[in-house]
């Protein structure tokens, strides 16, 4: 695993979580819980393994739309001037 310091991209910072997505069993599921940007994570989760989420909660958290890649979100809230 990566220190924080080395991780760069929006991939590498959801990578642990996928990875742990990519090791449940066929039949099991998870609850994600999803703080500001880590929003964003769940909603990728949420997209590459719909059968492993059985319920996502977005705290106070970004929440990507339909329509737009979730890039779009940090280009638009967080790096805008």
């Amino acid at each position: 695993m990566k220190r924080i310091e080395d991780v760069v991209t929006f991939s590498e910072y959801s990578e642990p979580l996928l990875q742990l997505l990519a090791t449940l069993a066929q039949n099991e599921k998870i609850v994600l819980v999803g703080h500001s940007l880590g929003g964003l994570s769940i909603a990728l989760a949420m997209d590459k393994f719909p059968e492993k989420v059985a319920v996502a909660v977005f705290l106070t958290a970004v929440i990507p739309d339909t329509e737009h890649k979730p890039s779009y979100v940090l280009e638009k809230v967080c790096f805008s001037s």
